[in-house]
């Protein structure tokens, strides 16, 4: 990587927090307690290395199936007592942690109380608020887990992410757009309350801009951690319960990082995306975190110790890590609870058509008990039941 596109775009995620880190002039990688991920090394060298080096436990919850509760793709988290899912026409339904449905949480409407149009949801750290963001009404939601709504307030400008902060009227929000004003300069991300009341905006330099007047920012989000990104840059910030912001991951692309000159053209961006690394996820557990990306095409994953050695690249099947604690369907986490428990929603239908297709046939697994749960799950499984969700508890 060129050392002044390198600093360019280090400069450029840094200003994003210029009221936090006015003075600031050292590159990441230089400041002490920042973490460096080397991207690079998860297109390299993978190594054989199976779901069962890094977790002790996996489970399969099948959410009940009813005739008023028919799933097919959802959103979902996962609590310490529930679990909470955002259907694909947007109901919000609450299940326990053994799969049964519990209750509908608020209902659609213009009423009071109701909400239309729900695009995210996320829970608070206790479990006991939902949160939903509305694009249609470009409005937050909350209601308490016995389904009463909490409160409801408008957003002062269109959001394209969000992230709740330690308190349940307080969010962190992404903005959708060029957010250049003659009065209040650039700025990516917002806090504001439910009084509507902005409380506090992050300024920019310089924002990366898609398209000319398009810009981005994203959230990688447990239940107790919140990082906050701006896609093709270098830094991942950590943003603490109060909203401050301080460079947590240094990312390097390596030559592999998308030009800025690349941002202002779809096409040529869309043409040549391959030959760079793309889509970064991070997901943060305390033993490990979880890193994917994509590059030529495929996925690739791995994990970090948070001890300053490489990432480690790990050999997968389509962007999952082998399993070969059960000898079941292979895993990546797509949430974690930020402590170690990772999961991931699977519908039966894949799951039905892996079996066919023989891929648990003479698969290795490492535990016996754990191997007959997952035959005798596979039995009572029907190709027409609602999502599973696969928590696997780590070491």
């Amino acid at each position: 990587m060129n050392p002044k596109n390198a600093l360019n775009s280090i400069v450029l995620t840094l200003v994003l927090v210029s009221l936090a880190f006015a003075g600031c002039k050292t590159a990441p990688n230089n400041t002490a307690g920042i973490h460096q991920l080397d991207l690079v090394s998860l297109k390299d060298n993978p190594v054989d290395l199976g779901l069962s080096k890094l977790a002790k436990e996996i489970e399969y919850i099948p959410l009940e199936t009813r005739p008023d509760v028919l799933l097919g793709s959802v959103k979902c988290c996962l609590g310490k007592e529930w679990i909470y899912i955002l259907s694909r026409d947007q109901r919000v339904l609450l299940f326990n942690r053994s799969g049964k449905f519990v209750r509908t949480i608020g209902a659609q409407g213009k009423g009071p109380g109701e909400y239309i149009g729900a695009r995210e949801i996320q829970i608070s750290p206790d479990g006991t608020l939902i949160y939903l963001y509305s694009t249609p009404t470009n409005s937050c939601y909350v209601y308490k887990v016995t389904g009463e709504q909490y409160c409801h307030f408008e957003l002062a400008y269109t959001a394209w992410r969000f992230a709740r902060l330690s308190s349940g009227k307080h969010l962190m929000i992404a903005p959708y757009g060029d957010f250049t004003f003659t009065n209040e300069g650039k700025f990516l991300y917002y806090i504001q309350d439910s009084t509507g009341a902005v409380i506090r905006k992050y300024p920019s330099e310089n924002i990366i801009r898609m398209l000319g007047n398009f810009s981005i920012g994203r959230f990688f989000i447990t239940t107790v951690s919140l990082l906050a990104y701006v896609p093709f840059s270098d830094t991942v910030f950590q943003v603490d319960k109060a909203g401050e912001m301080s460079p947590k991951y240094a990312l390097n692309f390596g030559k592999y990082r998308i030009p800025n000159e690349a941002h202002n053209d779809m096409g040529v961006l869309m043409q040549n995306q391959h030959q760079y690394i793309t889509d970064i996820n991070l997901i943060e557990t305390e033993p490990w975190l979880f890193v994917s990306c994509s590059f030529q095409n495929e996925a690739r994953v791995g994990f970090y110790a948070y001890d300053h050695s490489p990432v480690q690249s790990v050999q997968n099947t389509k962007g999952l890590i082998i399993n070969d604690l059960d000898g079941g369907p292979n895993f990546f986490p797509a949430g974690s609870d930020g402590i170690k428990e990772v999961y991931s929603l699977l519908q039966p239908v894949d799951l039905f058509l892996q079996k066919k297709n023989g891929e648990f046939e003479n698969k290795k697994f490492s535990k016996n008990d754990a191997r007959k749960s997952f035959v005798k799950f596979m039995d009572t499984l029907k190709e027409d039941d609602n999502p599973v969700v696969v928590v696997v508890t780590l070491k």
